[in-house]
């Protein structure tokens, strides 16, 4: 994804990540602090969902072989 220039660009790519507003303090923020919190959250986000997949696929082990396509199918 480019990334816009100046602080403005940088506060609605962070705004984009968060998806909300972001608070009014963090315009005062320098661009390149709002990217690093842009990239950090989005990093974060990546991770989570990894981590999120990750731990439902080991809950499918406690499922009976025969349900679990089923199941993938119904959570996917």
């Amino acid at each position: 994804m480019p990334r816009a220039s100046g602080s403005a660009g940088a506060l609605a790519r962070l705004e984009e990540a968060l998806g909300a507003p972001a608070p009014a303090a963090f315009a005062a923020l320098p661009g390149e602090r709002l990217e690093h919190l842009a990239d950090a959250l989005t990093q974060a986000r990546r991770r989570q969902a990894h981590e999120l997949g990750q731990a439902g696929e080991r809950g499918l082990r406690f499922v009976p072989r025969l349900l679990r396509g089923p199941l993938r199918k119904v959570l996917g």
